[in-house]
């Protein structure tokens, strides 16, 4: 398994090998639903301060729109954030550079904390969570999105014949087990949801749909997941305790 001495180099080298801006049109959808719900339930106002964990290729620029707020992209790679910097032309987007267990940030100093897809990459998501408490003022609001119920399989690596897990998922989450994350390390849980029905998605349900308005596509994707339920993410949210 990865171990957290080299993680850092990892997803410096990772950045330079995947294109985290031009994702397929499959998964372009896919993403871009995520982060209209992680903003849907962040619920950001102007003004405020939003740290994502993880910034990627900075789809959460799009889900903003016209807020004017304070946009915090916190990524290892340095490239990945100018990238997001160069793209936002936004004055308020302040790149960081930084990991998730040791966020360059002051303390109580974020409104708002995203982080979507990255728990599943750590040894251990529990000081992750116990950094975000840190660093989010007062009944600030957090939002974690993670793969549901993902099954980890493994892959034998070529170049060290040590097995290796795939996409280097180390976690498999679930309801229980990410509220149970946030009540040890000091936040409290707002709600859970499950999204991204598996089979519609391999129907291209994302695709065909991808003009309908937010709330539309939401009911869609419930109604998708009661008749067969296979959703791919868990979304959960909370505040500072």
């Amino acid at each position: 398994m990865l171990q957290n001495q080299d993680y850092i180099e990892h997803y410096k080298l990772d950045a330079e090998y995947v294109d985290y801006f031009q994702p397929s049109k499959f998964e372009k959808e896919v993403i871009r639903r995520r982060y209209q719900t992680l903003i849907a339930l962040s619920r950001p106002a102007d003004g405020e301060r939003i740290l994502e964990i993880g910034s990627g290729g900075g789809q959460v620029l799009a889900a903003i729109g016209k807020k004017s707020v304070y946009y915090y992209p916190l990524d290892i790679a340095h490239n990945n954030l100018k990238e997001i910097r160069e793209r936002s032309g936004n004055l308020y987007t302040l790149p960081v550079t930084g990991d998730a267990f040791h966020l360059p940030v002051q303390n109580e100093s974020m409104d708002v904390v995203l982080c979507s897809e990255v728990l599943e990459h750590v040894n251990e998501p529990g000081s992750v969570l116990e950094e975000i408490r840190r660093v989010l003022k007062p009944q600030g609001r957090v939002v974690i999105s993670v793969p549901y119920k993902e099954k980890i399989t493994y892959q034998l690596c070529i170049h060290c014949n040590r097995l290796t897990p795939t996409h280097a998922h180390l976690h498999s989450f679930d309801k229980q087990k990410m509220e149970h994350l946030f009540n040890t390390c000091g936040l409290k849980t707002g709600g859970k949801l499950t999204m991204g029905n598996k089979a519609a998605n391999r129907l291209y349900f994302n695709i065909a749909f991808k003009f309908f308005p937010y709330l539309l596509w939401r009911f869609f994707d419930r109604f998708f997941n009661l008749i067969v339920p296979k959703p791919s993410h868990l979304v959960v949210w909370g505040t500072k305790e």
